[in-house]
């Protein structure tokens, strides 16, 4: 059954196996995937730790954003694999992982063998994850992949140290979403529980006090050093400053982002009635529509096979099962359902409501299976044979629009714009920033140039950020991932120090046109000013001729800058670069300086004292929360090994 399970994710995979490119998809690949994992692979083979990422945002903490996933197992394979490779092997792993769990846990049901293999092709090639791979979204689907797992060893007796593992993986592969719901589906199995013993599809409850808490506490540990980063930075992250920027209508809006609407349930029966993107038949305005509420299909004959089990177990008093599902199903209508309203703020930190629709999900196919195990499984192979063959048609002819391959190097190309300013930026001793704006469809590009930008695009960026454009630009310059378009010519955006803008229209100061590619141009500022300077307090000797002339970056974490002056004073060393709690700097005589934030969101260190001629300042990040983290996860590690060590030789019991 496994082997089978593995060939038919192989017949799914194969435009993009066989052709030898990556995944077709609408974005996210390149706008997140590819700069993510090209730098921390880069990083790390130059013998750094990617802990800041220095290219958007003017600076920004790399390690601390999930999606960075620096400690996922599977993104080993971006390590060891050219990029095209290591995609496709990534993609090809999870959608297979996502399977063979919903395989093992029915397996653990006692189901029989062909219930277990409809259920597995049911779950795993539904419109739900086979949609993941179309949109960009193979960190969401690393995530999924664990969800069955999680259950399966919950589940099973003594295996406390692999759930630890499994729930430590799903947060290490990068969406706290898809972990958030984890969480949201395991405690409302333990409050049904609580409040009602239930045979049958919930043995489940009766097995999950303990393991649910061990694993919680081990798993908490085993993720200490992402976790603890990641919430640190959630906390001084823009969205703290939503409603009070924005206001609250906007903190609703972004909230019930992507609500499931009441009509695409229509796609649960005719998965292609409002069109679909890859045909260009699709009638809203963004792909993400298509993905996030759209692709609800996962087969008719487990359509059909669910709602059945649902109205056997409700004409014989068993309702459990299905108000549950209509509570999932009600959680992902966001604010299309008449509770929302009164709840929304719990779920406000998260985007998406729609993908709630994974737990419904998971309940109908579990249904269908119990009514495949009753109806079907009884009956004589030839028909068995024949609905998996209409079951697999199903899927296939319907779900292979959504996966298909592209030329990587189209959209992430190695000649072009960055390639000439990454060129430009070797030999330049003085670095400088660019700004793309809002037109520019891939900020984070800059990453792979090592061309530091002042925009990006991220679901987790600072909160001064937002606040220091928001105030100085307008509202109207910020958005939910990113900055839509700033005044470059202007003081406060001066001090990013860039040199290039890069949009469909001008700025409004008269920077000569560098170079037009068409939609887009480059404009060149004239005089860009300097990356680091000196700024005097008040009251203090001026030097005119004090400035930093050598700045060099030994990786994304530490900056080595060498001043020059002829005259000693006091000043303090402002750098064009976000500044965020643990950078430290000192200067070459072993004096540790006061690393603040200047302007409400530059770095800067104030150096006490008259200088002599040349002075190096280094500066060096080195976060609290990722050294405390570090140790914690180091200490879990050992503790997990002693107790499997300790199981393995005093027992026999499994673990």
């Amino acid at each position: 059954m496994i082997l089978l399970l593995f060939m038919v994710t192989l017949i799914f995979c194969s435009p993009f196996l066989i052709s030898g490119r990556v995944p077709g998809n609408f974005g996210d690949l390149y706008q997140y995937v590819i700069p993510f994992r090209h730098f921390a692979t880069e990083t790390l083979q130059t013998g750094h730790a990617p802990l800041w990422n220095p290219y958007i945002f003017s600076g920004t903490p790399f390690l601390a954003s999930p999606q960075s996933a620096l400690f996922y197992p599977g993104t080993l394979l971006f390590y060891f694999l050219p990029m095209t490779s290591a995609l496709s092997a990534f993609t090809v792993l999870h959608v297979f992982l996502n399977t063979l769990g919903m395989h093992l846990l029915l397996k653990t049901f006692n189901q029989k063998p062909s219930s277990c293999l409809f259920g597995a092709l049911a779950w795993g090639f539904s419109f739900f994850f086979l949609s993941k791979i179309s949109a960009g979204h193979i960190i969401h689907l690393s995530g999924y992949s664990w969800f069955c797992f999680i259950l399966l060893f919950l589940l099973k007796d003594k295996t406390l140290l692999l759930s630890a593992m499994a729930l430590a993986l799903m947060f290490f592969s990068g969406h706290l979403q898809v972990w958030m719901l984890t969480v949201v589906f395991v405690a409302a199995i333990w409050l049904i529980k609580k409040c009602k013993k239930i045979k049958g599809v919930f043995y489940i409850l009766t097995l999950l006090d303990k393991p649910i808490i061990y694993s919680s506490m081990l798993a908490a540990g085993l993720v200490l050093v992402q976790a603890l980063p990641t919430f640190v930075f959630s906390r001084l992250s823009f969205r703290v400053l939503l409603s009070e920027i924005l206001g609250p209508k906007t903190l609703y809006e972004f909230a019930s982002s992507y609500s499931l609407p009441p009509k695409a349930l229509i796609t649960l029966f005719l998965p292609d009635f409002f069109g679909n993107p890859m045909q260009g038949t699709f009638k809203e305005k963004f792909a993400s529509f298509y993905v996030e509420t759209y692709s609800l299909y996962f087969g008719l004959i487990p359509l059909f096979l669910g709602l059945l089990g649902f109205w056997e177990r409700f004409r014989h008093g068993k309702k459990t099962l299905l108000l549950l599902s209509l509570g999932f199903i009600v959680l992902a209508l966001g604010k299309n359902a008449f509770i929302y309203p009164w709840i929304w703020k719990i779920f406000s930190s998260f985007r998406v409501p729609a993908r709630f629709y994974l737990l419904f999900l998971f309940l109908i196919i579990a249904s269908a299976v119990m009514a495949w195990n009753k109806h079907i499984a009884p009956q004589k192979p030839a028909l068995k044979f024949s609905l998996f063959i209409l079951l697999f048609l199903d899927l296939f002819l319907n779900g292979k629009k959504l996966i298909w391959s592209q030329d990587m190097n189209t959209y992430i190309g190695k000649r072009g714009l960055l390639s000439q300013i990454a060129e430009e930026l070797m030999y330049n001793v003085k670095p400088f920033r660019i700004f793309s704006g809002e037109t520019v469809g891939n900020p984070n590009k800059a990453m792979m140039f090592r061309v530091e930008n002042v925009n990006g695009y991220e679901a987790l960026w600072q909160a001064s950020a937002l606040r220091y454009f928001a105030w100085t630009e307008g509202i109207g310059s910020v958005s939910t991932t990113g900055y839509n378009d700033i005044s470059p010519e202007k003081e406060h955006s001066s001090r990013h120090a860039i040199k290039y803008y890069v949009s469909d229209h001008a700025p409004a100061a008269t920077w000569p046109l560098k170079n037009d590619l068409g939609i887009l141009k480059v404009y060149e500022n004239p005089s860009p000013p300097a990356y680091l300077r000196p700024v005097f307090p008040e009251g203090e000797k001026i030097s005119p001729s004090m400035e930093c002339f050598h700045f060099i970056r030994r990786g994304p974490n530490k900056i080595r800058t060498v001043w020059r002056g002829l005259e000693n004073c006091t000043f303090e060393a402002r750098m064009a670069q976000a500044q965020y709690p643990g950078w430290e700097a000192w200067t070459d005589q072993g004096e540790k300086l006061d690393v603040t934030q200047a302007d409400g969101y530059f770095q800067s260190a104030f150096v006490r004292y008259g200088a002599p001629r040349y002075k190096r300042i280094f500066w060096l990040f080195r976060p609290k929360d990722f050294m405390i983290g570090l140790w914690g996860t180091v200490l879990s590690v050992i503790l997990l090994a002693g107790i499997g060590m300790r199981r393995l030789l005093f027992s026999n019991k499994s673990f």
